[in-house]
């Protein structure tokens, strides 16, 4: 995460720390050590992130602060810390890190700042796949939380349900469009779960346009017949881009770069396929 030229950050869950460094300079500022696995749930008795592998998702910049979703699993068992936790330091001044939980949601795969500053996660059980797998299906809830423009706790009065809006708890990462709306790809209710995990990744998804302030969906279908093959988000200049594949991630494989818009996509380029779109000026 680079906030300034004399200021950035990096993450390892791995390691408990976060390294504060000058870019100009290339010398690391300090570091601030982290106790990851000592991770709670809000009080609500629930496991802590000890025997889980933690990552952390999508750091951003969020008014003064930066933030990055952590998300704690475990694949041998199909298990996911069944919390919404942010990891929260300052953009701007030294100080210690300090974690942010919602037990009404499981795990956190992307967020969007809108115009009134105020912070949307999306909790949608990493990618669906814990709302599809495993021992505890019926106790995983994927959502979508907020953080009011000026506050660092979870506002306890909004939550937008994921199987409300789209009939399914199973959805793969959102795209944010535009104001309240996003691209969302969910799972045909109407067909049954692949028995082998490997499948999951490429499935056939439901593309359908939302609006989270209106609680409707509609069709999509743009992107019907693609594999999405990337969760990262990009928004260049106000346009919302997204990575546009009809074959998945395969060797010698090409896709589409397109605007996401209400009405439909617009393309733009074509890249070799990637696993990962990057951020091109």
């Amino acid at each position: 995460m680079f906030i300034s030229q004399n200021r950035a950050y990096m993450l390892s869950p791995q390691l408990d720390v976060i390294v504060v460094w000058d870019p100009s300079a290339m010398e690391i500022s300090r570091t601030i050590s982290l106790e990851l696995s000592d991770i709670g749930a809000s009080g609500t008795g629930g496991p802590t992130l000890s025997g889980f592998e933690t990552f952390a998702h999508k750091g951003q910049q969020v008014g003064d602060s930066v933030i990055w979703q952590l998300v704690g699993t475990n694949w041998d068992t199909n298990e996911i810390h069944r919390v919404t936790t942010l990891l929260i330091v300052s953009a701007t001044a030294d100080g210690p890190a300090r974690l942010v939980e919602d037990p009404r949601c499981a795990g956190a795969n992307g967020g969007y700042v809108d115009a009134q500053g105020d912070f949307y996660v999306r909790a949608d059980a990493y990618w669906g796949y814990f709302a599809a797998y495993g021992d505890q299906t019926a106790a995983v809830r994927s959502c979508v939380l907020r953080i009011r423009a000026g506050e660092e706790e979870f506002d306890p009065d909004y939550l937008v349900d994921m199987t409300e809006l789209t009939g399914t708890p199973i959805n793969y990462p959102w795209f944010h469009v535009q104001g309240g709306q996003y691209l969302a790809q969910a799972w045909d209710s109407s067909r049954t779960v692949p028995v082998d995990t490997s499948e999951y990744w490429y499935a056939d998804m439901v593309p359908m346009l939302l609006d989270i302030e209106a609680k409707t969906s509609e069709p999509y279908p743009d992107i019907d017949g693609t594999i999405m093959v990337s969760s990262a988000e990009y928004d260049v200049d106000g346009v919302h881009y997204y990575e546009l594949n009809e074959q998945g991630f395969v060797v010698g494989g090409r896709s589409d770069i397109v605007e996401l818009h209400p009405e439909g996509v617009v393309r733009k380029f074509t890249v070799p396929g990637l696993w990962a779109l990057a951020r091109i000026r």
